[in-house]
């Protein structure tokens, strides 16, 4: 099975048009803040796409209660990126799945979100 990207006038109309269509608030229990979608990839087996996320987490520290964290969280604790990376995965799993509906993507499940970069 070969690994290529398909690059034909829907992905890369896709492409353009998420420049301007690709933010998306977020207010939920966990995340509170933007995620914009940077890139969309299609494969024969699924697509993809990668994503930027401004604001800040709800998250539970050691023994402390649940607060608001922002991209501090990682200098001041000892936190795995990976585990932190999917928390904001599975987050936001709901609003990326429907706004790329909106372009004719389906986003099947958390790891369709591949690339993030905390801002």
């Amino acid at each position: 099975m070969a690994r290529y990207v398909i690059q034909d006038e829907v992905s890369t109309g896709i492409k353009k048009s998420l420049k301007k269509w690709g933010e998306i608030p977020i207010n939920t229990e966990h995340l509170d803040g933007v995620i914009k979608i940077n890139n969309y990839r299609k494969y024969t087996w699924a697509e993809e796409v990668d994503i930027v996320f401004e604001g800040k987490i709800s998250v539970r520290v050691g023994i402390e209660n649940r607060t608001w964290y922002d991209t501090s969280i990682l200098k001041k604790y000892s936190i795995s990126k990976v585990k932190l990376n999917r928390f904001i995965r599975k987050n936001s799993l709901f609003e990326v799945k429907t706004r790329m509906k909106y372009f004719g993507v389906e986003i099947k499940d958390y790891y369709n979100i591949t690339k993030i970069k905390w801002e």
